[in-house]
């Protein structure tokens, strides 16, 4: 019976980690290119992906986001139909070069089932996580800045809980006005997450990523990013965002995405057992409207792939001050 309670809860960790981490990592990442691309944000939800970007903002701001699928994907093991997703961020400037953003993330989903690696049904769990990042960042040298981020994570399970830690850094370069580079290092410093002594414990691999982007045109933006996440493989991830009078964004992007699924297990009479990942990829396509009214901005996107279904979500950005606090 004890075994049987293990391999339970470890399965519902690992497939609650399949489900958040994939889809805080595509959801969270949401702003005027309709989550397609965490290269160059020029809001303050780059806090949360990418802290080097702070310097280049137009202005302090509040950023307010919500997501949730509204239709089953294909795979009915994906456990997210009922997931509600909540992302905010804020970001601000002290003594011109001083750059602070902070971001928190909240998920939940009361209705998460588990199965072990022959697909039988094990239970359902109810799940909840939560994320604050701290970042800072400066400029460097003219157009070069760096940035750094920290973050402190939540979880749980039923009557579960555990807590972990993980430190980024980034740099982006503007080698010219419309074109920008940037080089992003996540999980350089990660705690393992463990929610019981007999449980395995989750932790999150290195990653690192290369991104440009680029207007060859005043009132259009592309941008594109590749990353590399340790014992993943490559994802990729394209966008454009066409800008009609500074007031109405139209926005398209295209995710190539790996991560892991469910994670196998083998019972072997052993307290913790043998595991295992299945690692595999999906593609993403979204589209999004976004306008812009004097000091607020409105948001809405719709995405299309295979894990999640259909998912739509809205935001609001909030500019506290026009201009640069200087």
């Amino acid at each position: 019976m004890k075994q049987k309670i293990l391999i339970f809860f470890t399965a519902a960790v690992f497939s609650l980690q399949a489900s958040v981490v994939s889809f805080m990592q595509i959801e969270s990442s949401a702003d005027t290119l309709g989550g397609a691309n965490r290269a160059m944000l020029k809001s303050s939800s780059a806090a949360q992906y990418n802290a080097s970007a702070l310097p280049f903002l137009e202005s302090p701001e509040v950023y307010l986001f919500y997501s949730r699928p509204f239709a089953q994907g294909y795979d009915d093991n994906s456990g997210v139909s009922g997931m509600n997703y909540f992302f905010t961020s804020g970001a601000f400037r002290v003594r011109q070069y001083n750059n602070f953003g902070a971001s928190f993330i909240y998920l939940n989903n009361s209705d998460i089932e588990g199965y072990d690696e022959g697909g039988a049904y094990l239970g359902n769990f109810s799940a909840h996580e939560g994320a604050l990042t701290l970042s800072y960042s400066r400029p460097v040298y003219k157009n070069l800045t760096g940035g750094i981020k920290n973050t402190l994570i939540f979880q749980s399970i039923d009557n579960y809980t555990g807590v972990g830690y993980q430190m980024g850094l980034s740099t982006s370069w503007y080698v010219l006005k419309n074109l920008a580079f940037n080089l992003n290092f996540d999980n350089i410093i990660s705690t393992r997450i463990r929610m019981a002594d007999a449980a395995p414990g989750y932790k999150e691999k290195i990653t690192a990523e290369l991104g440009i982007s680029a207007m060859p045109i005043k009132f259009l933006m592309l941008a594109g990013s590749v990353q590399y996440r340790y014992q993943y493989g490559f994802e990729y991830n394209l966008g454009t965002q066409l800008m009609i009078r500074d007031t109405v964004f139209v926005n398209f992007s295209y995710d190539n995405n790996v991560f892991s699924k469910n994670i196998s297990l083998e019972n072997k009479g052993t307290a913790d057992g043998n595991f295992s990942s299945a690692y595999y990829g999906f593609r993403e396509l979204s589209g999004g409207l976004g306008i812009k009214l004097q000091l607020i901005k409105f948001d809405y996107n719709i995405r299309f792939h295979r894990e999640l279904g259909i998912t739509h979500s809205g935001g609001v950005t909030l500019y506290l001050k026009k201009g640069l606090i200087e």
